[in-house]
């Protein structure tokens, strides 16, 4: 048996049966977990663009310039973009 995880932050508890006909899953073998979103470590930050959109300068706010070897690292971040190819730029430039 290939066991596998369906997340949605969509599904009521009421549609997990309908859900679970439709998508053939073994309900006595079958676990579902409710988890809270709210995640006090994660902030959304918006900024407004400065620059030439295809420049990618307006990231720069994210890594510090010339980072040495005992400077901290950068916070975890996660950056949204419309194409593989402008995240592949976005990375570059970082």
């Amino acid at each position: 048996m290939i066991g596998f995880h369906l997340g949605s932050v969509m599904i009521r508890p009421a549609l997990l049966p309908e859900l679970a006909k439709n998508l053939h899953l073994w309900t006595d073998n079958l676990s579902v977990m409710h988890l809270n979103t709210d995640r006090p470590n994660i902030h959304l930050v918006v900024h407004c663009m400065q620059h030439l959109l295809n420049s990618y300068e307006d990231l720069a706010f994210i890594i510090k310039k010339n980072l040495g070897p005992g400077d901290m690292p950068p916070p975890k971040f996660l950056v949204f973009f419309n194409s593989h190819g402008e995240a592949q730029a976005g990375a570059e430039y970082l």
